[in-house]
């Protein structure tokens, strides 16, 4: 009678144990979700930051831009001297040189024939402010032809110097943050998929617009998808020009990825004059088993010298 009751009372403590063991099994499994949506949150919360900065930076770039124009409105000449209209484009590139030619025209709201105009070119970053006279053609438009080296973080500025029955005025036509803005292939849409599965980072459904700088489409060559690792360029893909857009080709592509590496997205492309670009689409890095993006720091392109 007593062994049986101990039997008994054993049996009621085994299940006692196996339903606080259950109990404390849910609990930790409750535990470990909770951690990866604290880690989940935090990853959107750095990917959150990181936007965020970016948008900084183009608002400072942008109030920069404001007080430019507020100066250049307040000392914008009469309209004998003023620039009706006026166009910069790139008339060549010497890729040995690393320069690239910009064929500026102006036209004078002045109809004086005795005009006299010049350019006032500055790229402080790499050499001193060059003038350069503009010659009129029998059409009344002023032309000219500056040359300066392709460095993609100069600021260029232009000024106009004007000459009209003795009296001289100077306005600002152009004020750009880089160079780069002045060549003739541009990005400004793109879109795509990065996902973390099984070990591998998958790259989905990548598709560019590189744009000429009026809006319309660039003319390119060579358009490819570029992956880089830690900085350094990996593997890259040919992307199939449909109407305005380069698709990426095959839709999805994998690699392996560890905890800790970073992958960046590149469009390159060549242009008429040969020379080479990279726009960054961005990077992801593998933190916590997933893919955390980052947007790229500028929107104006690499060029690459090979």
């Amino acid at each position: 009678m007593r062994k049986n009751w101990m039997q008994g009372g054993l049996a009621v403590l085994c299940a006692v144990l196996a339903l606080t063991l259950f109990f404390q099994q849910r609990r930790v499994e409750a535990l470990e979700q909770a951690a990866q949506t604290y880690d989940a949150l935090r990853n959107e919360c750095d990917t959150l930051r990181m936007e965020l900065d970016s948008v900084k930076a183009d608002l400072r770039e942008t109030l920069e831009r404001e007080t430019e124009l507020r100066a250049e409105l307040g000392t914008r000449p009469t309209a004998g001297g003023r620039a009706a209209a006026y166009a910069v484009d790139v008339e060549g590139v010497d890729l040995a040189g690393r320069t690239v030619t910009l064929a500026v025209s102006v036209d004078l709201a002045a109809a004086d024939e005795n005009a006299r105009a010049s350019v006032v070119t500055d790229a402080a970053e790499h050499h001193d402010a060059l003038e350069t006279p503009l010659i009129r053609g029998e059409d009344g438009r002023y032309t000219g032809s500056v040359t300066l080296p392709l460095e993609p973080d100069d600021r260029v500025q232009m000024r106009l110097l004007t000459t009209v029955g003795g009296a001289k005025y100077a306005e600002t036509l152009c004020a750009h943050h880089s160079l780069m803005e002045l060549l003739p292939v541009q990005l400004n849409s793109w879109s795509g998929e990065a996902e973390y599965a099984d070990g591998k980072l998958i790259f989905s459904g990548w598709t560019f617009r590189p744009e000429d700088g009026q809006g319309g489409p660039a003319e390119i060559w060579e358009p490819r998808l570029e992956l880089a690792r830690d900085g350094a360029p990996w593997m890259d893909f040919g992307l199939t020009e449909e109407a305005d857009a380069c698709v990426q080709t095959p839709d999805s592509i994998g690699m392996d990825c560890q905890e800790g590496d970073s992958i960046a997205v590149n469009f390159t492309c060549t242009d008429r004059y040969g020379l080479r670009y990279a726009f960054s689409a961005g990077w992801w890095e593998v933190k916590n088993g997933q893919a955390v993006r980052h947007w790229p720091a500028a929107a104006r392109p690499g060029l690459r010298w090979e």
